[in-house]
């Protein structure tokens, strides 16, 4: 008999491993990639026309940090491999601000799709313990 709750929950189970597989292979490209590193954007200070302020997680180093995309508008939820320099950020007074430059986002991953690799990830982990 069809079983439409399960065909729903198989359809989302391999979409949420398609975006693992995504997600797995960015990191293996950053990782390759001198200077790259992997962000996830936590949250957007502001737009504005010269691009966007922004508050990171580094994937990489583990931390959070501030981080400015020039000529870019990046979304809360996105994960994004990045090469940039880091500075002093005069807005805050942070130090060290990722300074991404026009030409230094080199792949992205929107936020609904991050969030089912994420999902994914952690299931998969529960499931193992």
């Amino acid at each position: 008999m069809w079983n439409p709750l399960a065909r729903r929950r198989k359809r989302r189970e391999e979409a949420d491993r398609r975006a693992a597989d995504r997600l797995e292979n960015m990191r293996l490209r950053t990782a390759r990639t001198p200077g790259a590193t992997l962000v996830q954007v936590v949250g957007v200070r502001q737009w504005a026309r010269r691009g966007t302020e922004a508050d990171v997680y580094d994937m990489c180093a583990n931390a959070y940090r501030g981080a400015w995309f020039w000529w870019a508008r990046v979304e809360p939820g996105q994960i994004l491999s990045v090469a940039g320099g880091t500075g002093y950020g005069p807005m805050r007074n942070e130090y060290p601000v990722l300074y991404v430059p026009k030409y230094g986002i080199y792949e992205m991953l929107p936020a609904a799709d991050a969030n089912r690799a994420i999902r994914y990830i952690s299931d998969r982990a529960a499931t193992t313990r």
